[in-house]
């Protein structure tokens, strides 16, 4: 999908939105419904990259970056409101994978 696409290297996204660690957003994402059905899942990095780019796209204002150094960086979906966190690792980007 077009309006996802940015290169990451490592095992972290890095980008506006902040650091995601990838394992963290795998292991999230094993604990909503829809992760079972994904035939063959995304390696970490992908979760951790296309989860801030959504998150950012979602909701800019939960990470906002100084020129000294990043302010409120998530590095965990859990440390999301419960809300938000379901709504990407559970459902968009379990969508996203499968399709």
């Amino acid at each position: 999908a077009g309006g996802l696409s940015r290169s990451t290297a490592g095992s972290d996204a890095l980008g506006e939105y902040g650091r995601l660690c990838g394992q963290k957003c795998v292991d999230f994402a094993r604990t909503g419904p829809l992760y079972g059905s994904l035939h063959d899942p995304p390696a970490a990095e992908r979760w951790a990259e296309k989860g801030a780019l959504l998150l950012h796209a979602l909701s800019p204002e939960l990470c906002k970056e100084t020129r000294e150094e990043t302010a409120n960086v998530v590095d965990d979906p859990a440390q999301l409101d419960a809300a938000t966190a379901a709504r990407v690792f559970h459902l968009y980007l379990p969508v996203y994978f499968w399709c």
